[in-house]
């Protein structure tokens, strides 16, 4: 049946089931899906299948049924209709019997042996012996699926022959894989056992195609194929096969049999045509005549059928088994070095607008580029160039690409085109699944085949935007190209069916763009009508690639054709004249100049290169070509000293060149040449322009200026471009230009001036040695060994500290010469010991030192040497920027850190170390044993390390590897990659012994592990696993809990690559920090395997997580808020991270940039805190991970420290900064070495040491600049009471000015000719005088009376002190003098009034002489009533609250007069006092209101109260308020006082208004008094001003209706000038302060402003005072008084008790379980007062105090402490907290016994 005939017969039936009539019988009933080209597809009971139009005989329904009914089911093994005749009857018995006959095992043997027999003469047989071995083995112990992986892996690495075809298919027969089995068998010619598999696999298609092939290659030997033949010749009607098949088939050669089974054969196959055809058995003669007959005749009925699904004639034709040639015979035969042949496959394929390349994965090399230009098959090269195919087997050779690099040449397809342009129809049956590598793929089903397919197949917009739209896949149906490889079936193009485009086109077609989606439709036109264009391009051949090694067992060598011959021209030469050694003609430009570029680069073959450069420009290229030539050529001759050849031809070729590429190499050449004076000018013109150079160019202007000594244009330039080069550069350059104008007094000055500032000990040393050297050249020999010997004690002290092994090497470099330079030195000033002690040392390092030994031997004569100069380029500054900046800073510090005595226990390792040099000095063969029996050792499972021990053996091993690495030999044994592969094993163990830590930090294990990722990604497959295992454990750091994660460490599934997101829960998984990872890992290794193979499958799986992804496009957000448009399908959301990526780039780059300009700007405050600023903006939390922004937040602490260093005054202050900012430093820089990240290690931490350097440099100038000036004087008083014979006398010390502190030791005190003498000791110790300071020694003392007459003795005072002199060296001075003191009795001392004490039982302070501050607050009220215009404020009101005793009655005492005074008759005021008790009811207000009314309208307006009293009485209405507070004489005055005195506000002041809120909230009061108070104000021209407590703001917010006619005002502590003029004015000596400044400060800080603690605190110190005798207070009286009186009521009547601080301790927002509160809250701020640091703080989260609350858990604790600091009890500083008042922290503190 024809298509036609089969859509004509369904036109109108569509819909109704129906059953077909094949040659196997009758089907199930089937539904109609679609018609194919060739076939229909349908389904029965759900599942599709198809059948070819060609097969169905006919097909039947009842049209009167309906679909829902059953139809009966036909019996599918009905036998096909036959002719009845003995013949076919025998054909039918035949063929079942042999059928059953045609069974795989009866060749398994013979053929194994057949294949010993072919192989064991060549080159393959003993390692196809050894696979043959390993086979029999697996399947003897039954084990040949588990070993079949190990057995092919070695198979793949024989060459390609059909030999070892035909053993993958023995192999693919044991695992019972037969379709690939039967398609290896093919591929080997043995056709038999390859029919047998498909029998097998149940592809009688596939059986037939492979007799066909029997016949075809004259193995017609076995009657059971034949019979087999014939049947399926018969069952498909395939008469044109047959013909084609025997038509080259002697038949009277075959035996009789053979001929009999043919005639039957064909005689069933005639009768398929036409059953009438029985007659022909009639007809006389031999089987051979009817053969030919029984042909003639199928070759009529079938001369228009296709032949088969492949062209039979294109079949290959078995040829006898031959020995496989040795690969020398095959080099010989065919001109190709055939060891250096591989075989890979096509894993991606990029063609541009002008260009089109690809890259190949093999066993050797893995992402190895190729361009199409070295595709030397032409179906190929169109195949690829059309877009037909991105994957597919091929094999090349290794050539020399562009820039020298690795290219693969000579590519060939291993596969049959026409395998890979088959379009065949399925359907997608899923989507979405990720493999091993990460990538996305899919399963095509088409005739009970799978075929799989990867995103990069998927060439349909359409369908791409279906599958990145679609959460569900649905099953498709498609067009694919396919091919067989030797395990899966591939999909290498796939699209939607064109009746399945149709129903979803308009739905996606939207998300594709235009032009992709023509061109789509232009190459689906063409692959399926089988046009293609060629591809424009031509093969190219590449220069071999000559540093490859011969394979011996990991590739698998394959054969190729030798290469074509190349056109031979001769070239004209351009200029200078052009070498002949050989013909480079036959070569294209580009290859010519990847030639020259790996002669120039690699070979180091500056002859050859030359001449490949020369012949390029000999063709007048384009422009491009002629730049890269020419600069290449340049470079020659400038390394061969050609200076004027290279100026010549660029010259010749200025206008091809790139400008700066000129001017560099002009440069370049001028300072070879040492044309000093045009460089000038040359570089004149350049800075101006020349960006990033710009500090460059300026540095080589400057020295150009000194190599011509024109010293005043050096230091022209060094003012003029002072901002554009970094320090060291600067002095370095300005130290030249001294130098060489002869400068000497302002060289010294300069270099001393360096010295004593610079902070980083390499640039000490430097300009150590250059003032030595300096000194030298003036002939100062003994002021050039003083700084030798400084240099010498600055390296020694300081060596741990240098940054860098680098550093550290050419350090000790240049202490030879500093040794030899002072070895001649001490020898030549007699100080011979000391030389010669040098001379030893010099020796032992240096046998060959002449001096050293002559000075030793005593004949070294002193006038015939001269002393040896540094030479000027150890001097440069890059001496010590040197450092190895290929290994990250973390990782060289590791390998630095190794010490092999902590790790190796072996001594053969041991011995081949020298642990004082730190360097490995066995050779290579010893270091690759000691290395292979380390690793050996490791690997033993009794063995047992822990995994931080493997980390460090690996670490050790790695240091050896590197030594020979980085000798720049070439080693055998020990590589690059070697050494890759030491470093990331040790990294990534490193990171899992942190994993597997109880307290890990996982951004650190996250660092190890992105450290190791560098290496394990470039050491091949044999570190795949480890690679695996790193990726894995960083991609699930980010979703899995602690112990989830340890658990992975040993888990083998962390081997296979997982880039699916783990399910995770939403409090361990962190989306910003993952987004963060992404970047990262793309911006560091975007040229590794993780750039190319990991990031977009692991963007991809993001996408498609729906839980993941919404978090992960939030994050993006937070980069890159622009990026609003929805993420469609996958690569839009992968647009949109790239772009978040860059965006996260630059920021990360303005940080960085904004953390590099701290150090710079140490003593600018503003820039400082610009930086903060900025640091601020950028919002580092989006940027940053949790460890990174707590060093960040730390860092910032230190700019602020800088920040308050520049404002402080006082010397100790600053000093003291500086120590806090280097402690910081210290601390920083510690927990960054001990948890280190990317960000810490590579960009904090060198400049925190920087920092660190700078503050250090910063104290040693003020210790220079501040020598203490101490001033020591006494008080000349001394009294004693009654008859006593004892006294007091104190004397003070002062440390004037703005001057370091003095640290005072051995205070002695003496008589002085009588009786005195010390009984006691001091009050206060004195120990430290700070700048600006004064401390005083109080002492009791004893006299007699002769004292006591004369009223007046002598005393000697002597004290030592000590201070800096410069850092690290303190200097000691003495004090000693006598001094004259008064004695009198105490009855002369005149007491101090105390006028606080009234005031320190509370209460409002009406005083004014005692009433300070409080002015802003005052003001704020009267602006608050005056409405303007003349009118005041009414109907609203304003509240004050606070915390008890803050001064709020105080306020409102002193706020009536000012308001009477500010609008006279404006406002009647009436103070109803405090509510207190009376706060039940409103009626208790209302009577009080009336009450106070009366009495004042009676006084100040008589008449308008008796108009009032003749309708209605004041007290009476009091009276019956008492009684009903809701009676109408209440409003009747109300109203008639408005009505007398329109103009006039009645202002209501409440004092402790909250105790309604206390009384509402225990049902004390109706909670309607609120209600009562709005309509109070709004009904009547009343204002109201009332104070609360704390809680006033909780009772307005629970209210906020009723009190939106109240306005706050908050009230708190004085400020800090209004505090200190209560402490000091009340206490004034006639006007004179009694207080010392920092007496004052300290008080203050006691009481923080409270004006009761104040008045508490001073009043007791007034009685102290007058107890003592004391009319002066310095902060030592103060401290005395704090720590020996105020809290000890055996000396202080009224002790400070838990009363004083009520205001802190109770809570007034709690009403219920008030004193409970109080008691927690007294616990809490205990326990912070005994835990805090030394700046009085603690760290919120480090508070652990719930055992002894009342409410024993952590939210209770939060919320007591959330609350005292909403109170402001506890003051927050970040994550800080802090007592504000410094007094209840002592108390506390005291109160438990820690003072």
């Amino acid at each position: 049946m024809t298509k036609d005939e089969f859509v004509l017969i369904f036109e109108e039936n569509k819909e109704l089931p129906f059953i077909i009539e094949t040659s196997t019988g009758w089907s199930a009933p089937l539904k109609f899906i679609r018609a194919l080209s060739d076939s229909v597809q349908v389904t029965s009971n759900g599942v599709p299948s198809f059948y070819r139009f060609s097969e169905i005989k006919s097909l039947s329904y009842d049209i009167t049924k309906d679909t829902k009914h059953d139809l009966k089911e036909a019996d599918p093994t009905t036998n096909p209709p036959t002719v009845s005749d003995d013949r076919s009857r025998y054909w039918d018995a035949e063929y079942t019997a042999a059928k059953e006959r045609l069974n795989y095992r009866i060749e398994l043997t013979d053929r194994i042996q057949t294949l010993r027999t072919v192989l064991k003469d060549t080159s393959l047989y003993k390692d196809w012996n050894r696979i043959m071995d390993m086979f029999n083995y697996a399947q003897k112990i039954h084990s040949i699926d588990q070993r079949s992986d190990q057995i092919l892996s070695q198979l793949d690495l024989l060459p390609d022959c059909k030999e070892v075809r035909v053993t993958y298919g023995l192999i693919y027969e044991a695992l019972k894989e037969y379709d690939t089995a039967a398609e290896e068998f093919y591929r080997g010619s043995d056709y038999y056992n390859a029919a047998c598999c498909a029998k097998l696999y149940g592809d009688d298609e596939l059986v037939l195609k492979n007799l066909v092939c029997l016949v075809k290659n004259g193995q017609i030997n076995n009657n059971d194929a034949l019979a087999s033949l014939f049947y399926l010749l018969t069952k498909f009607k395939r008469g044109a096969v047959c013909v084609n098949a025997f038509s080259d088939v002697d038949v009277s050669a075959l035996p009789d049999a053979s001929v009999e089974v043919i005639y039957s054969g064909l005689l069933s196959l005639l009768r398929c045509y036409d059953p009438q055809l029985a007659s022909i058995k009639q007809t006389t003669g031999d089987r051979l005549e009817m053969i030919t007959i029984f042909l003639r005749e199928v070759t009529n009925f079938s001369s228009d059928e296709p032949l088969m699904e492949i062209e039979l004639s294109t079949l290959p034709k078995q040829n006898d088994l031959k020995a496989v040639p040795s690969s020398k015979d095959v080099n010989a035969m065919t001109g190709v070095n055939h060891d250096f042949i591989y075989e890979g496959y096509i894993y991606n394929f990029v063609v541009t607008e002008n260009n089109a390349y690809g890259f190949i994965s093999s066993s050797t090399e893995k992402n190895l580029y190729f361009n199409i230009r070295q595709v030397e098959d032409q179906e190929l090269r169109d195949m690829l160039w059309n877009g037909v195919l991105q994957k597919a087997t091929v094999s090349f050779t290794i050539g020399i690409g562009e820039n020298g690099n690795k290219s693969a040449d000579h590519l060939k397809l291993k596969e049959s085109i026409s395998n890979l342009h088959e379009i065949k129809e399925g359907m997608i049956t899923s989507y979405g699944n990720y493999d091993s590598s990460g990538n996305r793929y899919g399963i095509i089903q088409c005739n009970g085949k799978d075929y799989l397919f990867w995103d990069n197949a998927v060439i349909d917009p359409v369908l791409q935007a279906y599958f990145s739209n679609s959460f569900s896949i649905k099953n498709v149906y498609v067009k694919f190209i396919g091919k067989k490889d030797k395990k899966n079936r591939i999909v290498l193009k796939v699209w939607f069916d064109a009746t399945e485009e149709q129903k979803l086109i308009e739905e996606y077609k939207s998300y594709a763009e235009k032009r992709a989606y023509d061109v789509f439709l232009q190459n689906v036109y063409d692959l399926e009508h089988g046009s293609m264009a060629s591809c424009p391009f031509s093969y190219e051949s590449l220069p071999m690639w000559e540093e490859a090694t011969p394979v011996v067992s990991e590739v698998k060598p394959v054969y190729h054709p030798p290469v074509e011959s190349y056109r031979k021209s001769e070239y004209k030469p351009v200029y200078p004249s052009k070498p002949t050694t050989y013909s480079l003609s036959r070569f294209g430009i580009s290859e010519l100049l990847q030639k020259g570029t790996y002669y120039l680069t690699k070979a180091k073959d500056l002859k050859k290169a030359e001449e490949c450069f020369m012949e390029v420009l000999s063709r007048n290229p384009e422009r491009g070509s002629i730049n890269t030539a020419v600069s290449n050529l340049v470079t020659i001759y400038k390394r061969d000293d050609r200076f004027e050849d290279a100026r010549n031809i660029l010259e010749q070729y200025q206008r091809y060149l790139d400008h700066d590429k000129y001017h560099n190499h002009l440069v370049d050449i001028l300072d070879k040449t040492k044309q000093y004076g045009q460089m000038i000018e040359l570089l004149k013109e350049m800075i101006p322009n020349a960006g990033k150079a710009k500090p460059h160019r300026i540095k080589q202007l400057i020295s150009c200026y000194i190599k011509t000594q024109n010293v005043k244009g050096a230091l022209q330039a060094l003012k003029t471009y002072r901002q554009h080069i970094d320090s060291l550069s600067y002095n370095t350059l300005y130290i030249h230009a001294l130098d060489i104008q002869g400068d000497f007094a302002e060289s010294e000055r300069f270099l001393t001036n360096l010295i004593s500032k610079t902070y980083r000990i390499e640039h000490k040393l430097n300009y150590i040695s250059r003032l030595a050297v300096l000194y030298l050249k003036n002939n100062k020999a003994e002021l050039a060994i003083n700084m030798y010997e400084q240099w010498k004690k600055t390296f020694s002290s300081n060596r741990s500290s240098i940054s860098t092994s680098a550093t550290l090497a050419s350090i000790t470099k240049l202490e030879i010469t500093v040794d030899q330079n002072l070895c001649v030195l001490y020898y030549q000033s007699g100080r011979k010991d000391e030389a010669r002690q040098i001379a030893q040392n010099l020796i032992r390092k240096n046998s060959e030192d002449n001096i050293a030994r002559q000075i030793l031997d005593g004949t070294y004569v002193s006038e015939n040497e001269t002393i040896t100069m540094l030479p000027e380029e150890e001097n440069e500054y890059t001496l010590y920027e040197d450092a190895d900046n290929t290994i990250p800073k973390l990782l060289e510090r590791m390998l630095n850190e190794v010490e092999f005595e902590n790790v190796f226990y072996k001594k053969t390792i041991l011995d081949n170390y020298d642990s004082e040099k730190r360097r490995y000095i066995g050779d290579e063969n010893q270091a690759n044993e000691d290395i292979m029996e380390a690793l050996n050792d490791i690997s033993r499972p009794q063995s047992n390390y822990p995994l931080s021990a493997q980390s460090k053996i690996y670490m050790a091993l790695a240091k050896i590897g590197k030594q020979f690495v980085d000798s720049g030999q070439k080693n055998k044994y020990i590589t690059q990659k070697l050494l890759n592969a030491l470093l990331g094993k040790s990294l990534m163990l490193r990171a899992d012994s942190e994993v597997k830590k109880r307290d890990q930090n996982r951004d650190s294990s996250r660092y190890y592990y992105f450290l190791a990722l560098r290496y394990l990604s470039r050491c091949g497959d044999r570190y795949r696993k480890d690679f695996n295992h790193a990726l894995n454990l960083l991609y699930y750091s980010f979703f899995q809990s602690d112990n989830e994660l340890a658990n992975k460490v040993e888990s083998p599934d962390m081997e296979m690559l997982h880039i699916t997101p783990p399910d995770y829960e939403d409090s361990v998984f962190n989306p910003k920090e993952l987004m963060v990872c992404t970047f990262d890992l793309q911006l560091n290794y975007q040229k590794s395997r993780i750039g190319e193979e990991i990031i977009r499958p692991m963007i991809d799986a993001i996408y498609t997580h729906s839980r993941l992804r919404p978090a992960f496009f939030e994050c993006m957000d937070m980069i890159t808020p622009e990026n609003q448009e929805v993420c469609q399908n996958s690569d839009i959301f992968f647009g949109a991270w790239r772009r978040s990526k860059d965006q996260y780039s630059k920021q990360l780059h303005d940080l960085k940039h904004f953390l590099e300009n701290a150090p710079m700007n140490i003593k600018e405050p503003e820039k400082l805190k610009g930086i903060n600023n900025s640091i601020h903006e950028l919002n580092p939390e989006r940027l940053l991970c949790k460890t990174d922004m707590m060093y960040l937040e730390r860092m910032r602490e230190i700019i602020k420290k800088f920040v308050q260093f520049n404002e402080f005054n006082s010397v100790d202050d600053s000093v003291d900064t500086l120590d806090r900012v280097i402690d910081l430093c210290d601390t920083l820089e510690k927990q960054i070495r001990d948890t280190p990240t990317d960000f810490s290690y590579e960009t904090l931490l060198d400049i925190i040491i920087e920092l660190k350097g700078r503050a250090l440099a910063l104290k040693n100038e003020l210790y220079i600049e501040s020598i203490p000036q101490l001033e020591v004087y006494p008080d000349t008083n001394a009294y004693y009471k009654g008859d006593q014979m004892q006294a007091k006398i104190t004397i003070y010390i002062e440390n004037k000015g703005n001057v370091q502190r003095a640290d005072i030791s051995n205070i002695r005190l003496a008589g002085v000719d009588n009786h005195v003498e010390i009984t006691g000791n001091p009050e206060h110790p004195v120990t430290t005088v700070h700048g600006n300071g004064k401390e005083e020694y109080c002492i009791d003392i004893s006299f007699t009376e002769a004292e006591k007459q004369r009223g007046l003795f002598d005393i000697r005072f002597s004290f030592e002190y000590s201070y800096y002199v410069e850092l690290g060296e303190m200097i000691k001075k003495s004090f000693s003098e006598v001094f004259q003191i008064n004695l009198s009795s105490m009855d002369s001392f005149k007491k101090i009034e105390n006028k606080y004490s009234s005031f320190t039982e509370s209460g409002a302070v009406t005083a004014n002489d005692m009433f300070f501050g409080r002015e802003k607050e005052i003001q704020y009220i009267v602006d608050s009533l005056n409405m303007g215009d003349g009118r005041v404020l009414s109907h609203r009101g304003i509240y004050m609250y606070g915390q008890k005793r803050a001064g709020k009655s105080s306020i409102m005492a002193h706020v009536k007069e000012r308001i009477s005074s500010a609008f006279p008759e404006r406002y009647l005021i009436i103070d109803l006092g405090s509510i207190g008790a009376n706060s039940s009811n409103d009626g208790w207000l209302k009577a009080n209101l009336i009450d106070k009314l009366g009495d004042e309208i009676e006084d100040l307006y008589p008449d308008i109260f008796h108009k009032i009293e003749e309708s209605i009485s004041f007290s009476v209405t009091y009276q019956n308020i008492t009684q009903n507070p809701n009676t109408p004489e209440f409003d009747m005055i109300l109203n008639k006082i408005g009505k007398y005195l329109p103009n006039t506000v009645i202002m209501i002041f409440v004092d402790e208004f909250t105790y309604i809120y206390e009384s509402i909230k225990q049902k004390k009061c109706d909670d309607s008094f609120p209600h009562f108070w709005k309509a109070l104000l709004q009904n009547y021209n009343i204002c109201s001003i009332v104070i609360g407590q704390d809680s006033m703001k909780q009772f307005v917010e629970e209210y906020p209706n009723d009190f939106a006619c109240m306005k706050e005002m908050p009230v708190s502590y004085l400020d800090e000038q209004s505090a200190k003029e209560l402490i000091t004015e009340p206490m004034c000596d006639n006007g004179k302060s009694r207080f010392e400044p920092d007496a004052v400060d300290l008080i203050y800080r006691l009481t923080a402003g409270s004006a009761y603690l104040i008045m508490i605190f001073c009043s007791a110190l007034v009685d102290y005072m007058n107890e003592r005798g004391t009319a002066r207070v310095t902060r030592i009286t103060v401290d005395t008084f704090l720590n020996k009186w105020l809290f000890d009521s055996a000396k202080n009547n009224n002790p400070i008790t838990d009363f004083h601080f009520d205001a802190q301790l109770n809570d007034p927002c709690y009403f219920e379980n008030e004193k409970q509160i109080t008691r927690d809250n007294k616990t809490l701020l205990t326990y912070i007062a005994r835990h805090c640091n030394q700046n009085n703080q603690i760290r919120i989260k480090d508070i652990h105090c719930t055992d002894d609350l009342s409410e024993k858990s952590a939210a209770y604790q939060k919320e007591l402490i959330e609350q005292l600091i909403k109170r402001k009890v506890l003051v927050q500083d970040g994550e800080y907290c802090y007592i504000l008042v410094d007094m209840l922290r002592i108390y506390l503190k005291r109160g438990n016994g820690s003072l």
